[in-house]
């Protein structure tokens, strides 16, 4: 009785999106020149550098020294295991979306600085 119980509740409380991909990513970032700084989701790193970010990051901002500050709007995907909360439990995309798990984002991101 006990273990029905607990499979039923984490039946309900759980999304494909959020269980399979979680609301996290890390992304690979890549600039030329390299040793750019980069800031995204309130972390900061050097490239080339991997980073965890949440799924809901929607930008990044680029800066070297010598080069105009560059905004990069990151290139996001609905995720297929959002899409399979329609055939095992539809509220899990409620979740999903919430969480931000329900984003795909890309696994690496390749950003080319030019000079004015």
């Amino acid at each position: 009785m006990k273990v029905k119980l607990l499979l039923a509740v984490s039946f309900l409380v759980v999304s494909c999106a959020s269980y399979v991909e979680g609301s996290k990513k890390e992304i690979s970032i890549f600039s030329q020149p390299s040793s750019a700084t980069v800031y995204i989701d309130g972390k900061t790193c050097l490239t080339p550098c991997d980073v965890e970010v949440s799924r809901k990051v929607e930008k990044l901002y680029l800066y070297k020294k010598g080069f105009p500050p560059k905004e990069v709007k990151l290139e996001k995907k609905v995720s297929s295991w959002f899409w399979a909360n329609l055939l095992f439990f539809p509220l899990g995309m409620i979740v999903d979306y919430k969480t931000g798990a329900m984003w795909d984002l890309p696994e690496e991101i390749n950003i080319v600085l030019e000079k004015k």
